[in-house]
């Protein structure tokens, strides 16, 4: 079944950290490549997947911008049968899944009809099926197996169904915070005993209807010039730019797998990552077109890193879902100063390489974030500028390599929902 996402202040705050639980794969498909080693490798040689989109009318401000995954085939990655009419967000997703639980050392045999939950953020997943429904109940013909695939919870279902996985599915849709949400549910599962092992990530595809209305609004960067030699392909502020109030749309899906610690062990897997404190919240402000609060953002990193009594002093990184959209951009900045001081931490924003994920964006991060330890280095940023040091960040511009033994992940996009996550080894 399918859930929404319940009121925050209803909630009771849970501990990620005394339940135990850890991450032991990680699967992507991303505009950089289809795997995690060849999207990693990509990406810590600071290449960018961000390129003029060919199929989209050239606007006033330029040819509008895109990262899109190239020459996909699902036939590639996953068994032909039943891929008929099936949305690209649930083929990103299933594959990312199956890369991931493989990463993690499970064979889909062994776990037919096992305890596996799945949790999946996504703000779009199965858009352009809602709206060929829409198109065809007009025309007086409806293809039934549209159904099935036109609602958000369509990747989740996907996986649990296609696998015959026995636990329960969740979808959470709450913009850029919908992948740290998905691997809090994930987590709650697990504390639960509700699953033995879960798969949580987030996923989104480009859709052609809104990403063109994005580029009417003036919300999608665009390239300047195209055709003078000697011109870059585009120009974009980037992410932490008081002139930037634009992002570039990408797409892709991320997933982890997620077990209790001493089930991970028991089996003999390897731990990349544990879960050491996570917390949400919501600032109204962006919903009403004002300038939003960086308060609540310092208090919801503040609770984030409470599970430690050290505090800010135990976060070496931060992994944000910074879109590129200064006011959000800029609170989050705000936020990161007062709770580390100036220039005080290494930020990374991997929507310099792969566009703005939205739904799937927060666990992209995660990703980042347990690559990063994993290797001891960060990806570098592919746009040149110095604006970030106008609000005082520490932010990489190029790949370098440091000891990382805790990230924190912050999803503090548009539309209100704010989530954030630690990670330590």
């Amino acid at each position: 079944m399918a859930h929404t996402r319940e009121d925050h202040h209803q909630r009771q705050p849970i501990n990620p950290a005394a339940a135990g639980i850890v991450i032991t794969g990680i699967g992507l498909v991303s505009p950089l490549g289809i795997g995690t080693p060849i999207h990693w490798q990509r990406s810590m040689a600071g290449d960018s997947s961000i390129k003029v989109d060919q199929g989209a009318a050239e606007t006033t401000a330029g040819q509008p911008l895109s990262a899109t995954i190239p020459n996909f085939n699902a036939k590639d990655h996953l068994p032909p049968r039943g891929l008929r009419g099936i949305p690209r967000a649930v083929l990103y997703a299933r594959i990312a899944a199956r890369q991931a639980l493989a990463d993690a050392g499970f064979s889909l045999e062994g776990l037919e009809g096992g305890r596996v939950a799945v949790t999946m953020g996504s703000s779009q997943a199965g858009l352009n099926q809602m709206l060929t429904i829409d198109r065809n109940a007009a025309a007086g013909f409806l293809d039934p197996i549209l159904f099935p695939n036109s609602g958000v919870f369509g990747p989740a279902c996907h996986i649990s169904v296609t696998e015959s996985f026995a636990s329960m599915t969740h979808t959470t849709a709450c913009g850029h915070a919908s992948g740290l949400e998905a691997i809090r549910q994930a987590q709650i599962a697990l504390q639960k005993g509700l699953a033995d092992v879960a798969i949580a990530g987030g996923v989104e595809e480009l859709y052609p209807r809104l990403y063109n209305a994005a580029v009417a609004r003036g919300q999608v960067c665009c390239a300047e010039d195209t055709n003078t030699p000697g011109r870059p392909n585009h120009v974009w502020p980037g992410p932490f730019n008081p002139s930037s109030r634009a992002t570039v749309p990408g797409e892709g899906a991320a997933c982890l797998v997620m077990e209790r610690r001493e089930h991970a062990e028991k089996r003999g897997a390897v731990i990349l990552a544990e879960l050491t404190g996570w917390d949400s919240g919501f600032d109204p402000k962006l919903c009403l077109g004002e300038q939003p609060d960086p308060t609540i953002r310092e208090h919801l990193i503040h609770r984030t890193l409470a599970h430690k009594t050290n505090g800010p002093h135990s976060v070496d990184a931060v992994v944000s879902c910074a879109t590129g959209i200064s006011p959000s951009d800029l609170a989050e900045a705000e936020a990161l100063r007062r709770v580390f001081g100036a220039n005080g931490i290494p930020v990374v924003t991997p929507v310099t390489q792969i566009g703005d994920l939205y739904g799937g964006a927060s666990a992209y991060a995660a990703a980042t974030a347990v690559l990063a330890m994993r290797d001891g280095c960060l990806p570098g940023h592919v746009i040149a500028t110095d604006e970030a040091n106008r609000v005082c960040l520490n932010w990489v511009q190029h790949p370098c390599h440091l000891p990382i033994e805790s990230c924190l992940v912050t999803a503090f996009g548009t539309g209100g929902n704010l989530a954030a996550l630690r990670l330590s080894k």
